[in-house]
């Protein structure tokens, strides 16, 4: 995750904590309904961030 984060923060300054809030809002939400969210495969499920926050910052 902090690779991750500190990839974003080279992208632009106060990306990568954008993306770490984004990710702790989906656990957040997956974990309060987790039948809210579409089963992919055997054993995993997927969640969007309703705020596409990554398609948002390459515009």
């Amino acid at each position: 995750m902090l690779a991750a984060k500190n990839w974003y923060d080279k992208q632009r300054l106060g990306l990568g904590s954008d993306f770490l809030d984004s990710v702790e809002t989906q656990f957040e939400m997956i974990e309060a309904f987790p039948t809210r969210f579409a089963v992919r495969g055997s054993q995993f499920s997927s969640a969007m961030s309703e705020s596409r926050w990554l398609m948002d910052s390459r515009t």
